[in-house]
Order: structure tokens, then C-alpha cells, then sequence
């Protein structure tokens, strides 16, 4: 094995294959001044080239559209949704225009001059995100450019299913076509944690490292790497390690999941950008436990249509059918900015969950009539985000059978409560008199619980003894009234707090795929050391 890089854990996961490498499609841009005759020539091939780069986004987003739901199809729509802003966006274009006819500089010239302005900007920033975002806009302008020389990048595009795509950057429509083409890996010499590629990668769950220096120079064409998305590390392999090596891998062999009783133990999905039936199944789940809505409106300039919603939950619930699909109604909380809402969404202000009903019913009047549409499909379910009263379970209960009487008259869509909130752990009995099932949301629920912010570093150590006692309050309200109780969250997937969440009688967990075989092998080995312990029991007895 040769010398092992270090780099930074982008997306975690890992993966094995020759590497594909992208060399570096910069171009020696021409830098020469204009006479004022040459103004209009070069305004003109700067506003072709945008042209053409906007039907390619729009094409690319159009062939989306058409297709099934895939690794990377709702982040991609939204990605490729915010580049066509930024093309637009006077800052951006204006830049340029103005660099060819108050400069007199040429068209390529002017683009790259425009990209250093912003970069200057950006650099002043304080929050690491607004700089990673510059990468970002450098792609576009790199596409541009692309579009202004006639360079093609079907090239290097052209990679094999699982191979490893070496870079020293990729644009987010480079990224998505070789996502698309099968790369099983990434590894880049440029790119930030929060940078779209590393945001791609992470959704379809592909291993990606950056940060690695002169990668593209380092590794030659069909040279067999090994990616480490989860230490940062890449290194050269003589041959394919043994699928039984690779720690992702979901070894069909293994038995169902049981509690250490012997109970069985259910293993569910959340789902967010990666809507991949088929590879959810592979990882030992079964059906979605938790889909969040929120990036069906990230990047639009308009809400979602009923139409469009309906379309997409019909598809997920058909493809995980028979297995029950759990789709959480829009929550507005995340990592984004106001202007990536729709325009209808902002000046609202911070509003979680349910609240959104007193300023928009509307939208989740909408959502619901999608679910309830959907629900011809297959079995789907309705989870309510942040209750705290019984009224917001009523609204939405009236909501959905409204829906049904006039849009799948006989249909029965159950209804849930998201526990997130200590208010919610206080009122338990009352809230599931009035639901079918219950969702444990652990990351809010214990913030909240323990006076830490969502996005804070969670105290290191198995998970706070407060925490699973709330767990085991709602569970046995839950228990007493005889409905299903789900745990969403990190805690889910947190190996050091599996035993004591199957002592609050836990049998439902909800978490990202990619983690459900190291749960399942741990939930085994739990059950197969109380076997022991019960047979060393009966020997002594």
C-alpha cells in the first residue's frame, strides 16, 4: 500500500475503484483590451454565452423533472434552480458587462475579472459558509467561460460506473452528471465541508474527500484508490479489498434486529436528498420513518404545486411500497437564507413546525392534499412537526379528512405527532388520544430539553440520562394507548445510547441509511451477549 493522504471528511462512507481523473479544464484566458468598436461584439458573445449556459441549467433541471426520483434529484433541482439565479443576478452579470463597456476589456477577460472582484468580497466574510459559497459561483463562472471559448467537457465527463473521480475542483452540473454516471467516489484538491460538492455527495451518499494537494498530478488514470469519507483519507490499493472488509457493506447474512429480549427491532429511513428505494433496502431498512419536506422549497422562486408534491410522494411511497412512508409536514428550520425560500415564504421569521398554520395554511393545506393523493400508491403517513397542543393535531386530522372525502374517498392516512419539544413530553397522554402514531424527534427534543442549541456540539458520552427518561415517558404513553412510537434523530444511529434506548422499550428507529448496518450488527451483538449471560443464568441455577 503507498503513502496515505490526509485530507478533509467531506461525505462519509467509503468506496473502492480505479480512479478517473479529471484534469483541470482551466483556460489561458485571453486578456486583451477593446476599441470602443469592439464594445457591442463582445457584449453580444458575453450574452450568448449566458444564453447557452441558461438553456443547459434549464435542460438539466427539465431532464430531472422527467425522471424517477434518483440519488441526487431534489438537491440537484434546487442547485441547479440557484445557479440560474445567480446568472441573473446583477452582481454577477452586471460585473461583466460593465468590465467590457467601462474597461474595455473582452468578454473572457471580463468574466474572470468579475470572478476576482467577488472573491476579494467573499474572502472578507466572516462565516465559513459564505466563503465555501464562492467556490460555488467560480464553477458557474467557470461554465461560462466554458461556453465562451467552446470548450466541451464531455470528456471528462466520461466516467465509468464506480469509478473514483480525481479533481482539482467540479462544478455542481459537473458534479451531478458524474454522480449520475455511477461514481462510486470523489476526491478533490479544492472545496470546503459546506460546498455544494461536498453537499451533493453527502445526499447520495457517496465517500468524498478534499483537500488534497495537487491530487489530479498525484494519481494517474485507472490507478485502484481506496476513499475514506469518514477520516479523511485516501490511499492506493494492489486489489480490491473483500467486500466483507468494507465497513459500510450490508452483509445479507446477518439476522433481523432484535432488542436484547429478543423483541424485534425495526430499522426505518430518513430521507432528505437521496430518495433511493432500492438503496435504503440494501442498508437493511425498511420503508421511511421520517421525510423531511423542507428541500422541496429550497431554491425556489415559487411553492411546489400540489400537482408536483403529489407526483413526487406518489412515486416514493410506490417504490417503498409495501413498507410505510412517514412524510413530515414542512418545518422552516434549517441552514438556509431567505432568499432560497420561496418569495411567498419569506418575511416570516423563525416559525417551526405546525406554527406555520397561523401565518400560511395554505401550503399545508397543500401538502396534505399531495400526501392524501399519493396515498392511492401505497401506505403513507403524515408526521406533524413540533406539537405542542392538541389543537394543532385536530387541524391537521381535519385537514386530511377533508382531503380524503373529496380526493380518495375510503382512504385512511394516519396522523402523528412529532414529540420535540419538553411541552409535548408534559401533555403526552392528551396528544396521543388524538394520534395514530407518535415520532420522537431526539436532536430538537434534546436541545430543548437540555438548554443547548440544535446546531451546537452535543456533550460528549452516552446520551444524557434526562433525555432517555422523557424517551421512556412518551414510549409508555405510547404503549398504553396501544400506538406505534419511531426515534428520529442522531440519537438513533448513537451506538452508545442503543441499550438504554432498548430498555425504554424502544422498537422503532428512524436514521440515515448509510448507518443502519453498524446498528444492526450491534443490536446482535447485544442480543447474542444476553443469550449468553441468560444461558450462564440457567447453568448456575
Amino acid at each position: 500500500m503507498a503513502e496515505t493522504l490526509t485530507g478533509f471528511a467531506a461525505a462519509p462512507g467509503r468506496a473502492y475503484g480505479p480512479t478517473h481523473v479529471v484534469q483541470s479544464h482551466a483556460r489561458k484566458v485571453a486578456r486583451r483590451l477593446i476599441d470602443a468598436s469592439q464594445r457591442d461584439a463582445e457584449l453580444k458573445r458575453l450574452e450568448q454565452a449566458a444564453d447557452a449556459l441558461a438553456r443547459s441549467l434549464k435542460d438539466s433541471a427539465d431532464a430531472l423533472a422527467s425522471q424517477a426520483p434518483s440519488k441526487t434529484h431534489n438537491l440537484a433541482e434546487a442547485l441547479l434552480t440557484s445557479q440560474r439565479a445567480v446568472l441573473d443576478d446583477p452582481v454577477f452579470i452586471d460585473g461583466m458587462r460593465d468590465a467590457i463597456a467601462q474597461r474595455n476589456l473582452c468578454a473572457e477577460w471580463a468574466v474572470e475579472s468579475t470572478l476576482n472582484d467577488l472573491q476579494r468580497k467573499f474572502r472578507r466574510l466572516a462565516d465559513e459558509r459564505f466563503r465555501s459559497w464562492f467556490h460555488d459561483v467560480q464553477g458557474l463562472a467557470d461554465e461560462l467561460l466554458r461556453e465562451l471559448i467552446g470548450a466541451s467537457p464531455t470528456r471528462y465527463l466520461q466516467c465509468d460506473e464506480g469509478d473514483i473521480v480525481v479533481a482539482h475542483s467540479l462544478t455542481i452540473s459537473d458534479t451531478i452528471k458524474l454522480i449520475e454516471r455511477g461514481a462510486a467516489g470523489f476526491i478533490l484538491e479544492r472545496g470546503s465541508l459546506t460546498s455544494h460538492v461536498a453537499v451533493l455527495c453527502r445526499s447520495a451518499g457517496i465517500a468524498a474527500v478534499t483537500g488534497i494537494d495537487a491530487a489530479a498530478e498525484y494519481f494517474g488514470e485507472d490507478q485502484l484508490l481506496m476513499v475514506d469519507g469518514d477520516k479523511g483519507l485516501v490511499c492506493s490499493v494492489v486489489q480490491k479489498p473483500d467486500k466483507t472488509r468494507q465497513s459500510e457493506s450490508f452483509e445479507e447474512t446477518l439476522p433481523a434486529p432484535l432488542a436484547p429480549d429478543g423483541s424485534s427491532v425495526t430499522l426505518r429511513a430518513n430521507l432528505e436528498l437521496r430518495l433511493d428505494a432500492q438503496w435504503a433496502r440494501s442498508q437493511g431498512t425498511q420503508g421511511v420513518g421520517l421525510w423531511r419536506t423542507f428541500f422541496q422549497y429550497i431554491g425556489r422562486s415559487d411553492l411546489p404545486s400540489e400537482h408536483h408534491l403529489a407526483t413526487l410522494f406518489g412515486r416514493v411511497v410506490e417504490d417503498f411500497a409495501p413498507d410505510p412512508v412517514h412524510i413530515r409536514l414542512l418545518d422552516l428550520s434549517g441552514p438556509f437564507e431567505e432568499h432560497e425560500l420561496p418569495l411567498e415564504l419569506r418575511n416570516i421569521g423563525p416559525c417551526r413546525g405546525i406554527r406555520l398554520r397561523q401565518h400560511r395554511p395554505d401550503v399545508l393545506i397543500t401538502q396534505i392534499r399531495a400526501i392524501v393523493r399519493a396515498a392511492t400508491r401505497g401506505d403513507v403517513r403524515v408526521l406533524v412537526p413540533f406539537v405542542t397542543d392538541v389543537s394543532e393535531m385536530l387541524w391537521v386530522r381535519e385537514q386530511v379528512q377533508s382531503a380524503c372525502e373529496t380526493l380518495n374517498p375510503g382512504a385512511q392516512v394516519a396522523v402523528g405527532a412529532m414529540i420535540e419539544v419538553p411541552a409535548a413530553v408534559l401533555s403526552i397522554d392528551a396528544i396521543c388520544d388524538v394520534s395514530d402514531h407518535l415520532a420522537i424527534g431526539s436532536n430538537d427534543l434534546g436541545a430543548l430539553l437540555l438548554g443547548y442549541g440544535r446546531e451546537d456540539p452535543r456533550p460528549p458520552g452516552p446520551p444524557h440520562a434526562a433525555l432517555i427518561d422523557a424517551i421512556a415517558t412518551i414510549v409508555r404513553a405510547a404503549q398504553r394507548r396501544g400506538i406505534a412510537v419511531s426515534l428520529c434523530g442522531e440519537l438513533a444511529s448513537d451506538l452508545r445510547g442503543t441499550r438504554a434506548l432498548m430498555a425504554t422499550g424502544l422498537r422503532h428507529l428512524s436514521l440515515t441509511p448509510r448507518l443502519a448496518p453498524a446498528l444492526r450488527f450491534t443490536l446482535h451483538e447485544m442480543w447474542r451477549r444476553s443469550q449468553r449471560a441468560a444461558q450462564s443464568r440457567s447453568g448456575q441455577a
